[in-house]
């Protein structure tokens, strides 16, 4: 059997820029969460031998199995891969079909992320390549970390209390409760969990496949990691807009590859080629749209917080629908005339303040000096701060007051 690859990303949190985030080149400050989706893919099967023939003009067939215990999911699917990465216009896309239909049901972010990166792989690396890294099965399992989803139904269950702490004692990875009719009922906490998941599929099935190479769990890298995450991540964005169909600012899916970030968005145009056509793209159409550097404009400037602050979140059980709150928010704007205008602009400077604030600090109480700050002011009430104006401390207290 198999070593499996596994390849994991965070969860985010939009602290400023939202709705302005959607239009360049307004800033979003994104952070990440230490909630995780991991995706793990393996080849079973075949004795290390590549799948047998299955006719002319077909490079491959293999069966795929996707599990997914969280969501009491199992996708049994069987992939064709089509000859011709060599020939004028390249293969048609993959195709993916349901082994038992009778029972399937569909899910387009698993689905087009399999089709995408198998394309994606047979036109970086070959015909010939391809087909000997493939094995008869490929096994794909999804799991993702217990904060994504609500918890509050299992902690009442168990006994719990809706706290930190209980939710803690929950085991990892805990499935989602059962629905009626089979299934799971899912209630998501907002934390981005789609992009996570396409994320790490795309970034897990391209390092397994041989066509990207990926930063190590270790904090370590091979020369070219680099260029693979930049590979995982436009092939993730084009899969995530094709899943929803449309064109998003793109920042969860850019803080699952690359973390906490100043964020603008990539142009609406880059990927909108991508949804003109009703069919899956080709694989020349995944592979000409990742690696064209000149379509991918988005701006993403690293960002931690500073010493001794952190980002604690709350299940509430629900969230907002966010699509229909979108075009309420820009049809405001559209039509608020004046005074519209001047709000959207002061968030616009609000959020870039956010931005610069949260960066100054970081610099400031890096190293022993601003260790002192905080120790000195986490023991006074915050009422106190503007009184607290030393030589060491004036810059802080200007920043706090600012801020």
């Amino acid at each position: 059997m198999d070593a499996a690859t596994t390849v994991s990303c965070p969860g985010k949190v939009l602290l400023a820029g939202g709705y302005t985030i959607l239009e360049r080149p307004n800033v979003g400050v994104v952070l990440c969460t230490d909630a995780r989706f991991f995706s793990s893919v393996r080849w079973t099967g075949g004795g290390g031998t590549p799948p047998p023939d299955c006719g002319a003009g077909v490079l491959a067939c293999i069966d795929v199995d996707v599990s997914s215990p969280q969501f009491r999911a199992l996708y049994e699917y069987r992939l064709t891969i089509f000859a011709g990465a060599g020939a004028p216009g390249g293969p048609d896309a993959p195709a993916l079909v349901p082994r038992h239909p009778d029972r399937h049901r569909p899910n387009p972010y698993v689905e087009g992320t399999l089709r995408a990166a198998v394309g994606f792989a047979q036109l970086f690396l070959g015909d010939a390549a391809l087909r000997a890294a493939l094995r008869p099965t490929l096994e794909i399992r999804l799991r993702a970390d217990n904060d994504f989803y609500s918890q509050l139904d299992a902690l009442r269950a168990a006994g719990l209390p809706p706290t930190p702490t209980g939710a803690a004692s929950l085991p990892r990875f805990a499935p989602c409760p059962a629905a009626e009719g089979g299934g799971a009922t899912v209630v998501k906490t907002g934390m981005g969990s789609s992009a996570a998941l396409v994320s790490s599929l795309a970034g897990a099935l391209l390092r397994h496949l041989g066509a990207a190479a990926l930063p190590h769990a270790d904090g370590t890298a091979p020369p070219d990691a680099t260029a693979g995450r930049t590979r995982a991540h436009n092939l993730a964005q084009l899969c995530h807009t094709l899943a929803q169909g449309k064109v998003g600012s793109g920042f969860d899916v850019s803080a699952a590859a690359y973390g906490s970030q100043a964020y603008v968005r990539l142009s609406p145009g880059c990927l909108a080629g991508v949804l003109a056509s009703e069919s899956a793209p080709s694989p020349a159409e995944v592979h000409a749209c990742v690696t064209d550097g000149a379509r991918w404009d988005t701006a993403v400037a690293p960002l931690v917080l500073p010493p001794g602050v952190g980002l604690l979140l709350a299940d509430v059980r629900g969230g907002s629908e966010t699509p229909s709150m979108v075009r309420r928010v820009l049809a405001w704007r559209r039509d608020g005339g004046p005074e519209a205008t001047q709000l959207w602009d002061g968030l616009v400077r609000t959020n870039r303040a956010v931005h610069a604030t949260l960066a100054r600090l970081a610099s400031f109480l890096d190293g022993e000096e601003g260790a002192a700050s905080i120790r000195t002011l986490s023991a006074l009430d915050p009422s106190g701060w503007r009184d607290l104006v030393t030589d060491v401390d004036h810059q802080f207290s200007r920043l706090a007051v600012a801020a």
